[in-house]
């Protein structure tokens, strides 16, 4: 999904329409521009690929917890450049 601005900023953004299904199990993650644009000392950007890496870890615990502390721990303690906002949507199975 690739989003846009925030929601209400622009009054006549054509916002797309994007349809997700979660089956069982899966865990549907929303974040703000702070994550992917998180600076390290060196103006470098967390990004995109390196929260794919964060989530993609089997060995994870909790979803927004790890992506946090990945974050911070990019920034290397320095004082935060955006907001951070992490929610996750899981679909639990029913059944189990």
């Amino acid at each position: 999904m690739d989003g846009g601005p925030p929601l209400c900023v622009f009054e006549e953004f054509p916002y797309p329409v994007e349809t997700v299904t979660l089956t069982p199990g899966e865990t549907l993650v929303i974040i703000t521009d702070g994550v992917t644009e998180a600076k390290a000392p060196d103006d470098d950007l967390f990004g995109r690929e390196r929260m794919l890496v964060v989530l993609g870890d089997e060995r994870r615990g909790e979803i927004i917890d790890d992506l946090v502390a990945a974050v911070r721990a990019f920034e290397a303690e320095a004082e935060p450049t955006d907001d951070l906002t992490v929610m996750t949507i899981g679909f639990r199975n029913p059944a189990g």
